[in-house]
């Protein structure tokens, strides 16, 4: 009910458990949802940090807000950042359309080449996906249709390859898109949403954009674009909209498939180790750990690192 606001549903259940009871504490709330008290303390920070509860002058409880206050702040914060969005997506528009425009006029077949037909424009598809040797990105407004298959996708991925997928947020509302959103991720995928996207957009490597030639019909025909100034600029609005991009996690009743290094790194992450004493721990470098807990927090679709650890011991996967 609370999600649209930004609430995730664990701490939704903890701050209408408190407005019902708010003499229980954190072992009460436990107790009463049949959670461990670490997934409640996680919640409780959260419900903190979104200004929806108050520290107590009894120890271990907690003052919630009323939500005709609380709420209508996270709904006003809700706008602002809505606001933000679109007004750098338009910027970004305005810059593709500028730079589109620019080198539509030019017929020099090796920066841009035209390709018409679904079964051609699926055939290129696939073959630009094969080329890949680091990375594919994709902005995907209308769903499954223009991002790589399934087949070709679970290739990439299971050759080390990075997928990142930015999908409207209307499309959590789509069982097709949805699933498909879901299977990625399960596969090693990163997916975010915004409200808003420009356009359809694949990019291979940083090395060659496709972009539709009708945005209404993008599976009919596509412009490959291998000119530099058309890749720089495509590549840089949607590192820019992945940036205020709301990461998708996966929501599932297993284990996770998780490494022994992983579930590790979960452990130690619920006790909000720093880097350094994680990467000493483990025996890693700081950067692997980074690199880590960046991934499992996006499957997860944790805000920070001990909210991840928290969902994951809610999950079961440690």
């Amino acid at each position: 009910m609370l999600e649209a606001l930004g609430v995730d549903p664990s701490a939704e259940q903890v701050y209408l458990e408190i407005l019902k009871r708010p003499y229980l504490g954190v072992a009460g709330l436990a107790a009463r949802l049949g959670w461990t008290v670490e997934a409640v303390r996680a919640a409780l920070a959260e419900l903190t940090r979104l200004s929806l509860l108050r520290p107590s002058l009894e120890p271990d409880l907690f003052r919630p807000v009323r939500p005709d206050v609380g709420l209508e702040v996270l709904l006003a914060r809700q706008r602002v950042e809505i606001m933000q969005r679109q007004q750098l997506i338009e910027e970004g528009r305005a810059a593709m359309d500028v730079l589109v425009a620019d080198y539509a006029g030019r017929h020099d077949a090796t920066v841009a080449k035209e390709i018409r037909g679904r079964v051609q424009v699926r055939e290129k598809l696939e073959q630009l996906g094969y080329s890949a040797e680091r990375e594919l990105l994709s902005f995907a407004p209308g769903g499954e249709a223009f991002p790589p298959s399934r087949p070709l996708a679970k290739w990439m991925l299971g050759q080390g390859l990075t997928i990142r997928t930015v999908y409207l947020t209307s499309s959590r509302n789509d069982a097709v898109t949805s699933e498909h959103v879901r299977w990625l991720a399960e596969h090693g995928g990163s997916v975010r949403t915004v409200p808003v996207l420009p356009t359809w957009m694949l990019a291979i490597d940083r090395r060659c954009v496709v972009v539709p030639l009708d945005p209404e019909q993008p599976a009919d025909g596509v412009a490959v674009h291998e000119g530099r100034g058309v890749v720089a600029a495509m590549c840089a609005l949607f590192d820019q909209i992945w940036h205020t991009a709301e990461p998708t996690g996966v929501r599932s009743t297993d284990n996770g498939d998780l490494s022994a290094q992983e579930r590790s790194l979960l452990r130690l992450m619920l006790r909000v180790d720093t880097d350094e004493q994680a990467a000493r721990s483990m025996g890693v470098s700081t950067r692997t750990i980074g690199r880590m807990a960046a991934e499992l927090m996006c499957r997860l679709g944790a805000k920070n690192r001990f909210q991840a650890g928290a969902i994951a011991v809610e999950r079961g996967w440690i």
